[in-house]
């Protein structure tokens, strides 16, 4: 009973955040150019790996750079179009620009540094719940170890 709760509490999580977002249609896509990477990895688009349309903003990515929207279906969306839902939603219930709280946190930060305190905790899990970097650190994982396997 208490896994159908939690599903049910993201769902409706997920719903606020794409609240007003309608996503396109495939006959919208036939408006858009056809693609032959990615543009985020740059990986070649051929007969097995097919490209993926964002609902949103209708750009082709591969499988790997898109994420998948459970409210609509599991349908894709890009990073860059999450990023502005995720900032959209915290305008409309908080009152503020996202901006504004990175740059508080950054500040923040460089007071920590400077005073030497032990807060190593306090910001170890605000940045590991930062929307921004939960959306982009299945990128730059993916980008670090392509890196270190091409010894850069």
């Amino acid at each position: 009973m208490g896994a159908i709760v939690t599903i049910h509490k993201m769902e409706t999580a997920e719903a606020e955040v794409f609240d007003g977002v309608v996503p396109l249609d495939r006959k919208d896509f036939d408006k858009i150019q056809q693609m032959t990477f990615c543009p985020d990895c740059g990986r070649l688009f051929d007969a097995l790996r097919r490209p993926r349309r964002c609902r949103v903003c209708g750009e082709a990515l591969c499988k790997r750079c898109c994420l998948l929207c459970r409210n609509w279906k599991w349908r894709p969306i890009c990073a860059h179009c999450m990023d502005n839902c995720l900032r959209n939603y915290y305008e409309r219930t908080k009152g503020g620009s996202l901006d504004e709280v990175y740059h508080h946190e950054h500040y923040r930060r460089k007071q920590d540094k400077k005073a030497g305190s032990g807060n190593f905790l306090r910001g170890f899990f605000i940045t590991a719940f930062d929307p921004r970097k939960l959306i982009l650190a299945k990128k730059s994982r993916r980008r670090a170890e392509r890196d270190i396997s091409q010894g850069l």
